[in-house]
């Protein structure tokens, strides 16, 4: 009898299942579907299965858990204390990569004592940490809790992919507050070089629109926003809304760009024309400064180029965050994890904070301070 007591406090088997194995196939699995598998089956579990997912943390390292596991166990919505409390230290340390999903976990389970934690990561520097943030303050708020307010403001977040998932998250739940944001989506076709992640949000707002209106107006997916200027009409007449401003890619050519990602930081996109630099995923900001005012950053890039031939590469082992650098001519695209920026490289991008300070942008340089030292190469 005591020995099946102490199985059951180390989180080893309760109910005839070895979470420890389990929860070393949802990690450590050789085939995605193993992984998946497993990781739905500890979802699945509540809490029985929250002592061997500490364990192994603490054996091997919070980071190694995939966000395959930790999504699986946030959508799930099962389990109570020990697993709300799993939760909660998650979406607490800035430092781990999934505190995002993990917030989700506790907005979806209306965790009425995080109240205060929800409201404060509206602030967040993450776009996927506010939307968690104001799903769970919207939870709250349709209970009688203050809060609407606050997370309201997230359908007019700064970054349009907050913007639209957050109205993703509210139109499954009858807001119609969301409709008019899901609209604007539809009419977004703009680009991040090589990432459309307009046309990649307006195809999941438009399926969402449409399922409600019980008809597609004729939308086609793959066509311009010219191309679809009529089914968008319909489609903002059905739902009693102003025709919304087409935001078509534009003429703008760019020479290159360089994206800091973050789960835990947050996002920065800054890309160059001939012209000068583009700030954030839309274009929201710009440093009018041509080719002929920007000598040492154009040799920097030639010379990165040359340090690294290669079209395309993976420096080091990117789990979450990375920065990527692309360039258009010569065509190079380096994506490299934290601590593993090779000199040519970091030059590049310090080359570019220096062109901003030369040029008064000192808020853009100090944004790219603030995310180089993570990459910089480790002696």
């Amino acid at each position: 009898m005591a020995a099946g007591l102490g199985a059951q406090e180390a989180g080893t088997t309760v109910g005839g299942a070895d979470w420890v194995a389990k929860v070393k196939v949802a990690v450590e699995g050789p085939r995605y579907a193993l992984q998946r598998a497993a990781s739905n089956e500890v979802a699945r579990s509540g809490d029985a299965a929250v002592p061997a997912l500490r364990a192994y943390a603490e054996s091997h390292g919070k980071d190694r858990l995939p966000m395959l596991l930790v999504d699986a166990i946030a959508q799930a919505r099962t389990g109570s204390e020990a697993t709300t409390a799993l939760l909660r230290e998650w979406a607490t340390d800035a430092a781990f990569n999934w505190r995002a999903q993990a917030l989700t976990g506790l907005a979806l389970r209306e965790s009425a004592a995080d109240a205060e934690l929800f409201r404060s990561a509206l602030g967040d520097p993450s776009h996927l940490y506010r939307v968690a943030g104001a799903k769970g303050a919207f939870a709250l708020a349709k209970r009688g809790d203050r809060g609407w307010d606050e997370a309201k403001a997230v359908l007019a977040d700064p970054d349009p992919r907050a913007r639209v998932m957050f109205a993703m998250h509210l139109w499954e739940r009858r807001e119609l507050s969301a409709r008019a944001v899901l609209l604007e989506a539809v009419a977004d076709d703009r680009a991040f070089l090589d990432d459309d992640w307009g046309r990649r949000f307006a195809v999941q707002a438009w399926r969402a629109l449409a399922a409600a209106a019980q008809t597609d107006f004729g939308y086609r997916p793959t066509a311009s926003l010219a191309g679809n200027r009529d089914a968008i009409a319909k489609m903002a007449a059905w739902a009693e809304l102003e025709m919304p401003t087409l935001r078509e890619r534009g003429d703008e050519v760019d020479l290159g760009g360089i994206e800091f990602r973050s789960c835990r930081h947050g996002d920065l996109f800054v890309r160059w024309t001939a012209d000068g630099f583009d700030f954030d995923l839309d274009r929201g900001r710009r440093v009018d400064l041509p080719v002929d005012d920007r000598a040492a950053f154009e040799a920097a890039v030639q010379e990165a180029a040359r340090a690294h031939p290669e079209p395309r590469a993976v420096i080091g082992s990117v789990v979450c965050d990375y920065v990527q650098i692309t360039l258009r001519a010569p065509a190079h695209v380096w994506k490299v994890a934290p601590g593993e920026l090779p000199p040519a490289l970091l030059d590049l991008v310090r080359a570019l904070r220096q062109a901003l300070h030369d040029h008064d942008a000192e808020a853009m340089a100090a944004e790219i301070d603030a995310r180089l030292p993570q990459f910089v190469a480790r002696r």
